[in-house]
């Protein structure tokens, strides 16, 4: 201890085992006991004894703090939480290749359904003929049961539209 009742934060830190910047927090938090020179230093009053070494780590440890949890609990927390999240990408894999060939199957059910619509459209003064759905190892049907005939009106462009408007004026 020095003259002035005492010691600095690099002496504290070396004695605590610490680093200065631990030791001015613990200051901040009034786990250590200390007092600000008219200098505007600190000085840290620390008991004669040393803090104990913890075995697992050999860190200091104080009464502020819970003493380190042994590295084999630690170790087997994280096999735990590798073997959980290996757990859930298995899941998500499964979750992806069944939405994978749920898409394929609806692409083409979608590329049936435009096939269809496009022989409609292509033949719109042939005689209305029912179409037969065809069915999928499921049992679903591709198309509906009964077909609207489709029927295209032309319509007049914008430009007509406005010079018949501004005519009815």
């Amino acid at each position: 201890m020095s003259a002035q009742g005492g010691i600095s934060v690099a002496e504290a830190a070396e004695r605590l085992g610490i680093s200065k910047e631990a030791v001015r927090r613990r200051i901040d938090r009034k786990s250590l006991h200390a007092t600000k020179a008219v200098d505007g230093t600190w000085r840290v009053h620390l008991a004669d004894e040393p803090l104990p070494r913890t075995p697992t780590t050999g860190r200091m440890t104080d009464d502020t703090q819970p003493s380190m949890i042994p590295i084999a609990a630690l170790l087997a927390e994280k096999d735990a939480r590798i073997a959980l999240l290996t757990n859930q990408m298995s899941v998500k894999d499964q979750q992806i290749a069944d939405l994978t060939r749920q898409s394929e199957r609806l692409q083409s059910l979608l590329g049936n359904e435009q096939e269809t619509t496009q022989r409609l459209l292509a033949a719109p003064n042939a005689p209305e003929t029912p179409v037969q759905p065809a069915e999928h190892e499921s049992g679903l049907s591709d198309a509906p049961t009964q077909l609207r005939s489709v029927q295209r009106v032309p319509r007049p462009s914008w430009w007509q539209r406005l010079i018949e408007w501004l005519r009815g004026l």
